[in-house]
């Protein structure tokens, strides 16, 4: 990177890369052996990771 801009070559790169990265999505959301998650239980697990987190940082002595 020059100048803090991609370069031509980077940014095709990156295209060919999000371009893949769909089509193994789109693959995905097609075939009927994906596993769908509830939306509600990724929250929930997610906040139970998070409150986990915080009260161990909370125990942890700052230094």
């Amino acid at each position: 990177m020059t100048g803090g801009h991609p370069s031509d070559q980077e940014r095709a790169e990156y295209d060919a890369w999000v371009d893949a990265e769909l089509e193994q999505r789109l693959r995905e959301v097609d075939d009927p052996a994906t596993k769908w998650i509830p939306h509600e239980q990724v929250v929930a697990e997610t906040r139970a990771l998070i409150d986990r987190i915080a009260e161990a940082c909370a125990r942890k002595p700052r230094q």
